[in-house]
């Protein structure tokens, strides 16, 4: 999940940098707070390291090991990164649900650091950022929120 997470803020990066469309600003702030979710990486670190694992961060290892599909090169219109992160995002929020389980019966300690990463109490946690991703992708193509359904009631 290192590896993962490392990949994940070096693509929200590149993603940030080369946004464009009509949903620019609000997606490009987006990415920034996923870019500053780095520091999940640092606590899983410093967990592999209190457990006498090295953790390795080193860009070849994060291109070997990492689960993450490659982000496309060049700008990238605004819907496409929508769809890019929440697929990211997506695969490291399974991933993660699956070592959850896993660290219970093993490692309390790291299944708590786990949940925190997951689902800690903000937007940066990974379940907070793929949401107002994922939130990004119901909107219309004009970058406004799609038509509700609504009860218009007659003026009297």
């Amino acid at each position: 999940m290192l590896t993962d997470i490392i990949d994940l803020t070096q693509e929200a990066k590149q993603a940030h940098w080369n946004v464009r469309g009509l949903d620019f600003r609000t997606i490009h702030r987006q990415l920034d707070e996923v870019e500053t979710g780095r520091e999940y990486s640092d606590r899983l670190a410093e967990r592999c390291l209190a457990l006498g694992a090295a953790a390795d961060g080193r860009t070849a290892s994060v291109v070997a090991d990492s689960d993450l599909e490659a982000f496309p090169e060049g700008r990238v219109e605004d819907r496409q990164v929508v769809t890019y992160m929440e697929r990211r995002l997506r695969t490291i929020s399974e991933a993660g649900r699956s070592h959850l389980a896993r660290l219970g019966t093993v490692d309390a300690v790291s299944q708590s650091l786990y949940g925190s990463v997951m689902y800690g109490a903000s937007c940066r946690d990974i379940q907070g950022a793929r949401w107002l991703i994922k939130d990004q992708s119901f909107r219309g193509r004009n970058g406004q929120q799609p038509k509700r359904n609504t009860l218009t009631l007659p003026s009297r």
